[in-house]
């Protein structure tokens, strides 16, 4: 009964914006799914959370240590829940990037891509994947290849029926903002 207690506590905490008891409640609610030997999806789930709120305080080794052990529970459970082992792999690939890690932040984010290419829907999230490795390319002047990337996501979020507005119009405007850096400047006010 504690751990719903503690989960839902942290949650409160983290809307409210205080992070230190959000962590500190987020990190007792793993320590009873573990001492009682909870499922192996909810302690990663648990784990993943901790990373979040780690990842908020811009404790990023915390974050990444919290994402590496929900990784490796999400990969032996079974079913597989590929959904969070792609969201792992990206806010895995997030801390690499901020670590100036980005050949690891690369391998992580294409990873992902593939397991979500084979395994799951061609939506926003699928969408956020390209948009994110994308980002990376255009951090590493790769601008032909975020542009590709960047022009995937916007056709995807088109594509989405029930697409939320901002996904939309955060895929317009990362191509809108990058043509111009490729001499494209024709391209980029319909964009933007």
């Amino acid at each position: 009964d504690l751990a719903p207690a503690y989960a839902l506590s942290a949650r409160v905490q983290r809307g409210l914006g205080n992070l230190t008891a959000a962590r500190e409640l987020s990190e007792r609610h793993l320590e009873v799914l573990q001492r009682g030997g909870a499922a192996d999806t909810l302690v990663a789930l648990g784990s993943y959370g901790l990373g979040k709120i780690c990842a908020e305080q811009h404790d990023y080794i915390a974050a990444e240590a919290a994402y590496r052990r929900a990784l490796a529970l999400y990969r032996s459970t079974v079913p597989r829940d590929y959904q969070m082992t792609v969201w792992c792999l990206n806010d895995l690939a997030d801390t690499r990037r901020i670590a100036g890690d980005y050949a690891a932040s690369e391998s992580l984010l294409v990873r992902a891509l593939a397991i979500s290419e084979a395994h799951l829907l061609r939506d926003s999230a699928h969408a956020r994947l390209l948009n994110n490795l994308g980002a990376l390319y255009w951090d590493l002047d790769r601008l032909d290849e975020a542009e590709r990337l960047y022009r995937q996501a916007l056709e995807i979020s088109a594509a989405v029926p029930d697409v939320k507005p901002r996904r939309l119009a955060t895929a317009h405007l990362n191509l809108g903002v990058l043509t111009p850096h490729q001499g494209k400047l024709e391209e980029a006010q319909p964009l933007l």
